[in-house]
């Protein structure tokens, strides 16, 4: 905040957003104040609130933590006061959702899904990836090769990605989007391999065959 309000009126000559609060002592000027209105602008501030939070992150992990935890209660994904073992999964999500993660409800709006059991997948992309039957098909081959791995990391997944869809003579991204779908139930998110190595083997192998049965039950409605 303090970084913001200083660059509603005041334009230093180089080109930074940040600062310390002993770099505002030495580099603060009147000359350089502006003589218009200052704008009160949300999306620069939001930005702005990613980057303090980005390097917070470095400095103090379990304070990012902490500004989450009232976004998860109030959505319902967490009661009372999280264990060791639920801090940690909740700083693992941070880390995957890097610059997604921009305000503490980012944590919510854009990696709900790791708190969930299951997913509602929203209605367009569903419609866009998840119509044809082709695609239940490769979901479910997807799903056969993620269950008969080893531990899934993120290297893993993306070889049983890019393997399968060689072999149907596919483009990766072919495969990569309708099984974010699968997963996500959104069309955008954190990387794909990242968030398939967080949520494991069993929580892929339950969402790809979920949204196998959804494509058989809706294909041609």
């Amino acid at each position: 905040m303090l970084n913001f309000f200083a660059l509603m009126a005041w334009y230093p000559e180089e080109n930074r957003e940040i600062y310390s609060v002993p770099e505002l002592v030495v580099r603060f000027r009147i000359e350089d104040l502006g003589k218009a209105s200052p704008v009160f602008d949300m999306d620069k501030l939001t930005w702005m609130n990613g980057v303090y939070m980005r390097t917070l992150l470095e400095r103090d992990p379990g304070r990012v933590v902490e500004v989450c935890l009232p976004a998860l209660r109030e959505a319902g994904l967490l009661e009372g006061t999280p264990t060791e073992a639920q801090r940690a999964s909740i700083r693992r999500v941070i880390d995957v959702l890097g610059e997604r993660l921009k305000v503490g409800r980012d944590i919510v709006v854009n990696g709900d899904f790791f708190f969930k059991e299951s997913v509602e997948y929203e209605p367009e992309a569903a419609r866009r990836y998840l119509s044809e039957l082709g695609i239940a098909e490769v979901l479910s081959a997807l799903r056969e090769r993620v269950a008969g791995a080893g531990a899934l990391d993120p290297a893993g997944a993306e070889a049983l990605v890019r393997t399968l869809a060689e072999e149907r003579g596919m483009e990766a991204r072919e495969i990569v989007h309708p099984v974010r779908v699968a997963l996500t139930g959104k069309t955008a998110g954190p990387g794909l391999f990242e968030l398939m190595a967080l949520l494991g083997r069993d929580q892929v192998t339950r969402r790809l065959a979920a949204a196998v049965d959804y494509i058989h039950r809706t294909a041609g409605s």
